[in-house]
């Protein structure tokens, strides 16, 4: 949850399963499930935002960040137009990183997206802001703390062992 009562829902896909659009809105619909309380009114239910960083090209678009909302298509007599931004989704593919042009990506938008991509190849420079030198060090305290590393390792493992029966099947 933000600080300003908006609900987040942060996703990294590894795996490009055809679906990305029809489980988003399932997870969104979850979240917005739970977010009223019997008595409430509707006006009461908070934003939405889901992220779903991917590894592999999930959709057909060029660039690498694509936010959707609810629109109204034209009917003829009225335009397309944001219906609602309540429920807001953003697909990032790592994988069209590079060949987006600068000029619509964030200094700090491409900064989080190569950490994410290749921690180990984040230049020296960009260590020197606080964020990311503190999830640096996240990093590799997760990294070298043998505990924390056999938990992520069983999931690594888990993880391989769905998606190799999904593609046995």
């Amino acid at each position: 949850v933000a600080d300003d009562g908006t609900l987040l829902n942060v996703e990294i896909q590894c795996k490009n399963e055809g679906n990305v659009e029809d489980r988003a809105s399932f997870y969104k619909a979850k979240l917005r499930q739970g977010s009223l309380k019997e008595g409430q009114s509707y006006s009461s239910i908070p934003d939405i935002v889901s992220i779903w960083i991917c590894t592999e090209p999930e959709t057909n678009r060029k660039g690498c960040y694509h936010e959707i909302v609810d629109m109204y298509k034209s009917n003829g007599i009225d335009p397309i137009e944001i219906a609602s931004e309540k429920m807001r989704h953003f697909i990032i593919e790592l994988t069209k990183l590079e060949a987006t042009p600068k000029r619509f990506l964030n200094d700090m938008f491409s900064i989080w997206m190569k950490f994410i991509k290749d921690p180990a190849s984040i230049p020296e420079e960009f260590l020197k802001i606080p964020e990311v030198k503190e999830a640096m060090d996240e990093l590799t305290y997760m990294s070298s703390d043998p505990e924390t590393r056999a938990v992520y390792d069983a999931r690594v493992k888990e993880l391989n062992d769905i998606y190799s029966g999904m593609t046995t099947k």
